[in-house]
């Protein structure tokens, strides 16, 4: 079967994409801004391929979302190409685990299949292997060793990604990439050629890499001004009918990091260090899941943690489901600016749930009032203040740090978050304390982070003595005022805990 090809690709594509699109190298890892189109190029090129050539090509992302964005991305492709397809879903069971995919087979033969993150769905399949955002996969070593085993047989493996930290194994890679790119260029090593309309990676290259235990591969780098200064902005605005100059659009970009670490991953392709940080990336990759986010209105034995800020920083609720070891977090709430009633409606729509258990919030400085408000309206001993100090915030973070050591906390696939969790970083003092400390960028302050603590404090609480009192019957009428509506009040004695 002929598939067309549209003589207007160079155009439809930026240079960087373009590049990509016509790379014949069998290893190609990018490392990439975020949104700026690679993963577009990509489901153009391999749309491409499988329509003209049977075989398979299996394409892997860290949340199904991605997974989603890339076959609907093949779909409009095959479309375009004139290729006859069809699409469907097919549920794989490896181990007593049940793995959806997302499968485009053509009229010739070829397919597409969108996989999870998880690695078992790639056992004992065979083709090309896309692994996108791949320092954001959980189980990101497995998935590496599942995708080389895929494409054993002379397929192709991609790998891309924005970057997590310094330690991840998607920047392990590009960190072999960029030596074998020095080898080549101490030596004078040209690592591509232009041939036919397409690049290759010379014969002189992939004997160098061999010989010094290394993949073959093509590399390459594209930042966000990279791509602005490729077209990027113009591509944006005649798709959109927006009407940025490159200047504005670099500009909210950046504003739209919250910390100077997170510009630098998200859009100078530089990995972030994890060093010092209580919560290394891979850590928390860990103990993410799909499953995470719920409506807290079907969970159970629930808990919450609150960070408050009136201005300046954000106020962050954290509302989690105890369910056996593990602590869910179903729904994270960040307020910036919000008047007191505002939050303290948020946390009221939960408190008031019959399955609300306890919540532990921050009671420093001007968290007094809604503390002690929480505690008037739902009582003293279900509403705990924490007042942070130097110890109270070892004793918070601590526990917290255990739980993602032992993967008993499980979390939604929320990059905000990632990076609040992140940020916290522990300096040892020279008396030999240690103390934890984030920056304040941006009027972020790791909120996210100290509510989760909170939320796993309060989790961690075992509960104490409730005392009721009657406070009158009910008339028959239903009348008598509002306690009279109520038969019964909780009645405890005020609980402030200074860790």
């Amino acid at each position: 079967m002929s598939v067309r090809k549209s003589a207007s690709e160079k155009t439809m594509f930026l240079p960087y994409q373009a590049a990509d699109i016509r790379d014949t190298a069998r290893f190609q890892i990018r490392e990439k801004a975020r949104r700026i189109g690679e993963t577009y190029g990509y489901a153009y090129k391999y749309t491409f391929k499988r329509a003209a050539k049977p075989g398979k090509t299996y394409y892997t992302a860290n949340d199904t979302g991605t997974v989603l964005e890339f076959i609907d991305y093949c779909a409009f492709f095959g479309r375009f190409l004139n290729s006859a397809f069809e699409a469907f879903d097919e549920e794989l069971i490896i181990e007593e685990e049940k793995i959806l995919t997302k499968v485009l087979r053509f009229r010739d033969g070829g397919q597409i299949i969108g996989l999870s993150s998880n690695p078992l769905g790639l056992h004992g399949k065979g083709g090309d292997v896309i692994g996108d955002e791949f320092a954001y996969h959980k189980q990101a070593g497995t998935m590496w060793e599942a995708m080389q085993a895929t494409a054993k047989w002379g397929d192709d493996i991609v790998v891309l990604s924005t970057h997590t930290s310094d330690a991840s194994p998607f920047n392990r890679l590009c960190n072999d990439a960029k030596k074998l790119y020095r080898l080549a260029h101490d030596r004078g090593i040209k690592p591509r050629a232009w041939v036919a309309e397409r690049w290759h990676v010379t014969d002189e290259l992939h004997r160098l890499a061999l010989d010094n235990g290394l993949l073959p591969w093509s590399y390459r780098r594209t930042t966000i001004q990279d791509a602005v200064e490729q077209g990027l902005v113009e591509k944006i605005n005649s798709t959109k009918g927006t009407k940025y100059t490159r200047e504005d659009y670099l500009k909210e970009c950046r504003a739209s990091c919250t910390t100077e670490d997170q510009w630098r991953r998200q859009y100078l392709c530089e990995p972030s260090s994890d060093a010092s940080a209580l919560l290394p990336y891979n850590l928390i990759l860990g103990c993410v899941s799909d499953q995470a986010l719920r409506p807290v209105s079907d969970c159970t034995n629930l808990y919450q943690g609150g960070d408050f800020a009136r201005r300046g920083h954000n106020t962050s609720i954290c509302t989690g489901e105890q369910l056996g070891d593990v602590l869910w977090l179903r729904d994270v709430i960040r307020l910036k600016g919000a008047p007191w009633r505002e939050q303290l409606g948020r946390i009221g729509a939960i408190a008031t749930l019959p399955q609300f258990r306890r919540g532990a919030y921050d009671q420093t400085g001007m968290g007094d009032m809604p503390v002690e408000e929480l505690q008037r309206l739902y009582g003293e001993w279900r509403i705990q203040g924490v007042k942070f100090t130097q110890q109270s915030k070892v004793n918070l973070a601590n526990p917290l740090r255990r739980r993602f050591d032992d993967r008993a906390i499980r979390i939604p696939n929320d990059q905000a978050l990632f990076d609040s969790l992140n940020k916290v970083r522990a300096v040892t003092t020279a008396d030999g304390r240690t103390l934890f400390e984030a920056s304040d960028d941006n009027d972020e302050h790791a909120d996210d982070f100290w509510a989760l603590a909170l939320l796993n404090e309060a989790a961690g609480q075992t509960g104490g003595p409730v005392a009721y009192a009657a406070v009158g019957a009910r008339r028959a009428d239903g009348e008598g005022g509002p306690d009279a509506a109520r038969p019964y009040r909780l009645a405890s004695n005020r609980r402030e805990v200074v860790l």
